[in-house]
């Protein structure tokens, strides 16, 4: 997944074959934007 610049994501879940990353830029989250929640299993919906 690719978010822009300024948006905050989250990860949840856990990762049982790979590997979680969140690589974002280090800029300040825009105010107003919603938070990306990016569940990792079924337990988290």
């Amino acid at each position: 997944m690719i978010a822009p610049e300024g948006v905050e994501v989250e990860l949840t879940g856990f990762s049982l074959l790979g590997d979680r990353k969140i690589d974002l830029a280090p800029v300040p989250r825009v105010p107003g934007t919603p938070v990306v929640r990016v569940p990792g299993d079924h337990a988290d919906r």
